[in-house]
């Protein structure tokens, strides 16, 4: 039973700091004067140096192709991201960003990288590598211990809380 008590106990500190990591990235959204789902769109495509598809970011970032696709339609109608047909695949477009995007970008997402390599830093090579492989093995068993929840109940309603 004791053990019980402590894993509940964890598991409530490690909920709260997920979603208080959330709400930093959240606080950088809102400051970028940006929803979060054009934030992490811009994040995405700026830390990437390079082009991307819709599908990169939905991968990347578990977000839904609407959710991006909405995202990629405001960001292109500010000016911060153009997209064209990949010459590889037809069905498939390429994002980039645009001069305004790239300014939009080293201003606003440029910090937050340097700041996330910082705290990185400042953790130590055992400090990331906890982090990962830890973070890795509780995705890994979370995913084996609700897969039948997913599989058996039928989803109440189309909530997409992207």
């Amino acid at each position: 039973m004791k053990v019980q008590k402590q894993i509940e106990a964890e598991l409530v500190d490690y909920n709260h700091i997920f979603k208080e990591t959330g709400a930093v990235y959240n606080e950088l959204a809102r400051h970028s004067n940006l929803p979060t789902s054009e934030y992490w769109v811009l994040y995405y495509l700026f830390a990437s140096k390079d082009q991307c598809t819709q599908k990169d970011i939905c991968d990347q970032y578990c977000m839904s192709k609407q959710t991006v696709n909405t995202a990629q339609k405001h960001l292109e109608t500010k000016g911060y991201l153009r997209r064209r047909t990949d010459a590889n695949d037809k069905r498939s477009r390429q994002m980039m960003l645009t001069e305004k995007g790239h300014a939009f970008a080293n201003e606003k997402i440029a910090p937050v990288l340097e700041a996330e390599n910082r705290v990185f830093f400042r953790m130590g090579e055992e400090g990331r590598r906890q982090l990962i492989e830890g973070s890795r093995l509780y995705l890994k068993f979370l995913e084996q211990e609700t897969r039948d929840l997913i599989k058996s109940e039928e989803p109440l309603a189309a909530n997409n809380n992207d």
